[in-house]
C-alpha cells in the first residue's frame, strides 16, 4: 500500500510513528526484545501517552534472524499460521554498546541504532539491506488525534527496505508480470484472474534479490508490497491491523 505523497509527505490525514530509539533492552539466550518508543522520552513524562512498539529479535535457524514488531501486545493468536520447517531457537549472540546493538546468527548480523533508530543487516560486515528514519512505521490513515484515535480499524504496519544501485528483485510466488519485480506493486491475496493479469493463486510473502539474501514476511493475511514503486530506492511491505499487529520479516543470508 503507498502512503505518501512524494518524498517528503504522507497522504492528507495519514500519520506515521516509528521509533526514536532504544527506550530498553532485554537480552536472553535466545532472544533480544526492545521497546521501542515513537516519541523520544526524555523524562517521567514523555511516557505518559504516545504510541509504543516492541520489537523482538530471534534467530529461528542458523543464519536467519527474525524481526517481529508488535503494537498491543498480549492478544491470543488464533491462526493461521505458515507451516515452516524451522528447528528450535538458535541461540543469540548480542553485542551492546552505548549507542549501537548487534544481534549475530551466524555470519549474518542485526546492527541497531539505539540513539536514532535504524536498522543495518550485514554479511561478515558488509551492508545487504537497511531501514532507516520512518522505515518501520505504525501508520494511520483517518488520522485526527489520540482524543478521537479509531485503535487498529485503521491501523498499519509497515516496513521498508533499502536497495542498492542494480540490485534486483525476484519472487513473491507464482506470477505472470514481468520476472523482475523492481517497479511492481504485488498484493499477496490469492485469486484466480487468470495466467494473464497481476493476480496470482499462489502467493508467496518471500522475496530475493541479486544481493544474496531474502526476505520472508511471515503473514498468513494480505501483505501489500511495493517494490521500487512507491520509493524506488527501497522495497516496502505492509499489513492492515485489526486487534493486533505483528510484522514478521526475516532475512536469510
Amino acid at each position: 500500500m503507498k502512503f505518501h505523497n512524494g518524498c517528503w509527505l504522507f497522504k492528507e490525514g495519514y500519520e506515521c510513528f516509528s521509533p526514536q530509539h532504544v527506550y530498553e533492552v532485554r537480552k536472553s539466550e535466545q532472544e533480544v526484545v526492545l521497546c521501542a518508543p515513537t516519541g523520544r522520552i526524555n523524562h517521567k513524562g514523555d511516557t505518559l501517552g504516545g504510541i509504543n512498539l516492541t520489537v523482538r529479535i530471534t534467530a529461528p535457524m542458523p543464519e536467519v534472524i527474525r524481526v517481529q514488531t508488535f503494537h498491543h501486545m498480549g492478544v491470543v493468536d488464533r491462526g493461521p499460521k505458515f507451516e515452516l520447517e524451522l528447528s528450535n531457537a538458535e541461540e543469540l549472540e548480542a553485542e551492546e554498546t552505548e549507542n549501537l546493538l548487534t544481534v549475530r546468527s551466524g555470519h549474518l548480523s542485526l546492527v541497531i541504532d539505539k540513539e536514532n533508530w535504524s536498522m543495518r543487516y550485514e554479511r561478515d560486515g558488509e551492508l545487504l539491506t537497511k531501514s532507516g528514519w520512518r522505515d518501520l512505521s505504525y501508520l494511520k490513515t483517518d488520522w485526527k488525534g489520540f482524543a478521537y484515535d479509531k485503535g487498529s480499524e485503521d491501523a498499519y504496519m509497515r516496513q521498508q527496505l533499502g536497495l542498492s544501485v542494480d540490485e534486483l528483485v525476484y519472487g513473491l510466488g507464482e506470477r505472470f508480470t514481468p520476472f523482475v519485480k523492481n517497479g511492481q506493486s504485488v498484493e499477496i491475496w490469492n485469486e484466480d484472474g487468470g495466467t494473464s493479469t497481476e493476480q496470482s493463486y499462489k502467493n508467496i510473502p518471500f522475496y530475493l534479490t541479486n544481493r544474496g539474501y531474502g526476505v520472508f514476511v511471515n503473514h498468513p493475511e494480505k501483505v501489500e508490497f511495493e517494490v521500487a514503486t512507491e520509493q524506488v530506492t527501497k522495497v516496502g511491505f505492509s499489513v492492515k491491523g485489526k486487534v493486533w499487529i505483528i510484522l514478521s520479516s526475516t532475512v536469510r543470508r
